[in-house]
């Protein structure tokens, strides 16, 4: 029978209290797994290491990823305070809109004057970088970055200041054309992210259905490196659901409170029916660490106050 796996990377950094009810009393009954390390979905999945979120959304924009290392740029807003500047929500950004065209080629001459100009792509709202080899840096994934200051999440490691710089000359470039009177350009800067290389394919690949729910060129690309089938839209009551279906929350997903609604409406709340109906035979929640498994027999465990793998209290 059917299983529906919703993947929400991150969901460990929450509180039960700031996610919606529904999906916190499903948490509450379902049988938690700890993996201890980043590699849950991999785990469900059993298709071996997954590549990077930058080759991934190389693969998912039509690029020969193969032989080169990729990096990920988005538009981010940072917010200055008396303290700090803080890293803020992604913006969706077209790159290739003509009110932008000036903008786009002084943001091209920029990564040319740090030695970038030979495979940089700018695509569906986000841009790459492809690098001959590893750059040597560690770079922190949006999600994680989220929140948090810009100086603790800046670039580190040998080559660091060529990226610093980019992020800093960056917010100076958005900050020029703020006059193209978008408020949320405010403090817009890139945001680099997601470094990694497709070195090798899974060992075999899984029966699968991957949705593309939000456009995600990363999870296009997935769905690519996994030979699974590639679907978009949304299931429809009565469907008979196919053998295990992946849907997942995007890292570069512009506001996550409403994906996660999107997700929770479009394909959670759906698939709590099936398994009631006995369409469906498990519906599992992966997060970054842990793995959440919500079978149709599960009615019990009410008495569980603190949900195993999310945090106590409010969360950020």
């Amino acid at each position: 029978m059917a299983e529906l796996i919703l993947h929400l990377p991150g969901i460990e950094r929450s509180a039960a209290s700031r996610l919606p009810g529904n999906l916190t009393d499903a948490l509450r009954k379902a049988r938690y797994a700890e993996h201890g390390s980043a590699r849950a979905l991999e785990s469900i999945l059993g298709c071996g290491q997954i590549p990077a979120p930058a080759p991934l959304s190389a693969l998912g924009s039509g690029i020969d990823a193969d032989s080169r290392h990729w990096l990920r740029f988005d538009v981010v807003r940072m917010i200055p305070d008396l303290t700090a500047v803080w890293i803020d929500r992604p913006l969706r950004f077209d790159f290739d809109a003509p009110a932008y065209a000036v903008l786009g080629r002084e943001l091209s001459e920029l990564l040319r004057s740090e030695g970038l100009s030979e495979l940089v792509h700018f695509s569906d709202g986000f841009g790459l970088v492809g690098l001959p080899a590893e750059s040597g840096c560690r770079f922190t994934d949006l999600e994680a970055a989220q929140g948090g200051r810009l100086d603790e999440h800046l670039p580190k490691g040998r080559d660091a200041a060529r990226w610093q710089r980019l992020i800093t000359a960056s917010q100076m470039l958005f900050h020029r054309y703020r006059a193209l009177d978008r408020a949320d350009q405010t403090g817009a800067g890139l945001w680099f992210w997601g470094e990694g290389a497709v070195d090798r394919s899974p060992p075999e690949a899984p029966k699968l259905d991957v949705i593309d729910a939000f456009g995600s060129a990363a999870q296009r690309g997935l769905a690519s490196w996994l030979g699974a089938n590639l679907q978009s839209g949304r299931p429809n009551r009565g469907d008979r659901w196919p053998e295990r279906t992946l849907v997942s929350l995007p890292l570069e997903q512009a506001d996550p409170g409403d994906g996660l609604r999107v997700l929770l409406e479009d394909w959670f709340q759906p698939a709590m029916s099936a398994l009631r109906e006995g369409r469906l035979r498990q519906l599992t929640v992966v997060g970054s660490r842990g793995v959440w498994r919500i079978g149709r027999m599960q009615r019990v465990a009410f008495w569980r106050r603190r949900i195993r793998g999310l945090q106590e209290g409010d969360g950020r």
